[in-house]
């Protein structure tokens, strides 16, 4: 398995890989594993699409060919999560998958 960074900072972010926890804006904000590898693979590639099949491969070792709602639902509750975050962190891109942004 790859080592993740200790700290990173983007913007107002702090996010702590390991931990699975975010700290924006003095708030503490904690991750399941699989929330904080999405966000980390996402970070990783920030500005770029992640397309859905890389992230179930990525992120949850699915086989290629592999479909299910996993990514969705945990975008979804990553999205609940830092709702009051504006503008949103992560974004859809239609039919392809998801990109990380944030304003610095």
């Amino acid at each position: 398995d790859f080592q993740y960074q200790d700290k990173i900072e983007i913007g107002h972010l702090i996010f702590y890989p390991q931990q699975n926890k975010i700290i924006h804006q003095g708030k503490d904000i904690f991750l399941t594993g699989k929330e904080a590898a999405l966000l980390y693979l996402l970070i990783q590639n920030q500005g770029k699409t992640v397309k859905t099949k890389d992230i179930l491969q990525k992120v949850w070792r699915a086989n290629p060919g592999f479909h299910s709602n996993v990514v969705q639902a945990t975008i979804h509750r990553l999205r609940e999560k830092t709702e009051f975050i504006k503008p949103p962190l992560v974004h859809n891109v239609h039919g392809i998958g998801y990109r990380f942004s944030v304003e610095k």
